[in-house]
């Protein structure tokens, strides 16, 4: 059953930390959703997008007129933003080299390994799931009762949503692959948040990705040269599990639909 979605103020949480970048774009802050070749779009910005929650978390939406995105390691997903088993061995591969120069490169290989933990906590992430309906398998998913109820949107709302928004968001299709055979080109940093495991592939995930700063300097500092990366402000990361950014919700919002019973 669809509802019809009206507008209220916008507010930011005051539990998760208050994060609400309006005063941001009076200053002069980049609003924009940014185009990058690791996120990759479906052709048709009309398909339909959507969110499963229960009742409470919806009503907070709609009070606070915005999106939550959660740091990447809060996500569930203990391989969230991780190597894959062909990649990590690729580091501990010994080419050759004279004893020294093997432990010197294991314990530099090691330090980017541990930096790549550390990364994870750059990425904020709001999640939808890509379907042309309903599904039976998402309500089951992300309702613990039958109080709740899906918004659906489209592609093309939610990149407005994000030009609108004082911040710069990337967004794309999830990758799916076997992480046990397969890699992916690690010299791209956002190719990490991009790819979850082959298992997960049911749940159709377009993402929305904020990038902050998160121990990358000190990566500068070690690899010189290596300059895909962007630099990014510093900010307190470990003091935010997450943020909200404020939308327009009655423009992002097309449809809301009951949970079924």
């Amino acid at each position: 059953m669809a509802l019809e979605c009206r507008p209220v103020d916008c507010l930011a949480y005051a539990d998760p930390p208050n994060y609400c970048p309006h005063d941001l774009v009076a200053m002069g802050a980049s609003e924009m959703h940014k185009s990058h070749p690791s996120f990759e779009l479906p052709t048709d910005h009309n398909m339909q997008i959507w969110r499963y929650m229960d009742f409470t978390k919806f009503v907070a939406m709609l009070e606070s007129d915005s999106l939550y995105f959660a740091r990447a390691d809060c996500l569930g997903d203990p391989f969230e933003a991780a190597y894959t088993k062909p990649m990590v061995e690729k580091y501990y591969v010994a080419k050759g080299e004279t004893k020294e120069q093997e432990k010197d490169g294991k314990a530099f290989n090691a330090l980017v390994l541990n930096l790549a933990k550390n990364w994870l906590k750059s990425f904020y992430v709001n999640y939808w799931h890509i379907n042309s309906g309903e599904s039976a398998a998402m309500w089951k998913l992300y309702l613990k009762s039958d109080e709740g109820l899906a918004i659906q949107s489209t592609i093309s709302r939610l990149i407005e949503s994000a030009n609108k928004s004082g911040e710069t968001i990337h967004i794309g299709k999830v990758r799916y692959i076997d992480y046990n055979n397969a890699s992916f080109d690690d010299t791209n940093y956002y190719n990490r948040i991009i790819h979850k495991r082959i298992s997960y592939e049911y749940e159709r995930e377009l993402r929305a990705v904020i990038v902050k700063h998160a121990g990358m300097e000190r990566f500068f500092e070690i690899l010189d040269g290596l300059n895909n990366i962007e630099r990014l402000p510093e900010f307190d990361f470990e003091n935010h599990l997450g943020f909200s950014i404020c939308n327009n919700m009655i423009d992002l919002i097309e449809n809301i639909y009951v949970a079924p019973t």
